[in-house]
């Protein structure tokens, strides 16, 4: 079980240096690399790690569903070209729109683009309401 000090230490190492977090916790620099050496901190730094991953995981979901009814709103305003740079590129980074390295942007975009017109009907494309 980790002391509050401890705890707190977790959440400061992801931000500042172990001296750092050290002076802020009002210990040693010694005693903070002394806990990282100890298989329950390392656990606690572990969790709160995968705990980051996820939300950023979960943050960058929502950008690229965001990004995506930006897309799906330019197709159907007819102005995808302008309007979509930014959500295409956002799209591409993520990995939702796969473009092969042949493929400029305009050319993932045009063949999202005819995808989406092409469907059989317009919530295929648009995504959630």
């Amino acid at each position: 079980m980790l002391s509050t000090k401890q705890r707190q230490a977790v959440g400061l190492l992801f931000r500042v240096s172990p001296e750092e977090a050290a002076a802020r916790l009002g210990v040693r620099a010694a005693t903070v690399r002394r806990w990282l050496g100890q298989p329950g901190f390392q656990r606690a730094l572990r969790e709160r790690d995968r705990e980051r991953s996820d939300a950023l995981r979960r943050i960058a979901v929502e950008g690229a569903l965001a990004a995506a009814l930006v897309l799906a709103d330019g197709v159907r305003s007819g102005q995808e070209r302008s309007t979509s740079r930014t959500a295409l590129d956002i799209l591409k980074m993520s990995g939702v729109l796969a473009v092969r390295p042949e493929e400029t942007g305009e050319d993932a975009l045009a063949e999202l683009i005819a995808g989406c017109r092409s469907a059989a009907s317009a919530t295929e494309c648009d995504g959630p309401q």
